[in-house]
């Protein structure tokens, strides 16, 4: 199975340790994303991973027996973290005024919209995505949230064309 993988520079797995081995060699406990799980694991680096043996989607994860990278996505670089980052903040704003005109969490929201203004590395791409959905969920509840993450997720695999890189 084909999926994907955000990992931190020189492709450590930044929440199981470690790192993947050089590309085309497996590994065992393998882990990697749809493309609709990406915006949760937001990270330096994205990589188009191939997983093999009992492989269960467990949330916004896929978990295998085991697997190995293929190839780094080049489109998923620091200049694409930033335009994540300031998709997300244009995001954060637009919901606050909508929150502001229906009178909702005013306060929450005022937070998230000065999170917005901050948000502009590329190191604020998880982030920026994680206030987004959670200002989504502030009005919409976890609905809204989940949708927010779709909108992000379909940003990502416009500008990344993750359909076209997710062929092998």
């Amino acid at each position: 199975m084909i999926a994907l993988a955000f990992t931190g520079p020189g492709a450590r797995r930044p929440f199981v340790g470690g790192r993947w081995p050089e590309p085309g060699t497996w590994t065992d406990g393998a882990r990697a994303s749809l493309i609709g799980h990406l915006p949760v694991w937001i990270a330096d680096e994205l990589w188009l991973v191939e997983l093999d043996g009992s492989v269960h989607e467990v949330a916004t994860q896929l978990r295998a027996d085991r697997g190995r990278l293929v190839r780094r996505i080049a489109g998923w670089d620091a200049e694409a973290a930033r335009a994540f980052a300031a998709f997300c903040a244009d995001r954060i704003v637009e919901l606050a005024d909508e929150a502001r005109r229906a009178a909702v969490a005013a306060d929450r929201m005022a937070a998230y919209r000065a999170d917005a203004q901050a948000f502009g590395r590329p190191a604020d791409a998880n982030v920026a995505g994680w206030v987004a959905a959670r200002a989504a969920a502030a009005i919409g509840g976890e609905d809204g949230a989940a949708r927010e993450r779709e909108r992000q997720a379909a940003w990502l695999a416009e500008r990344l064309d993750l359909e076209a890189a997710t062929r092998v």
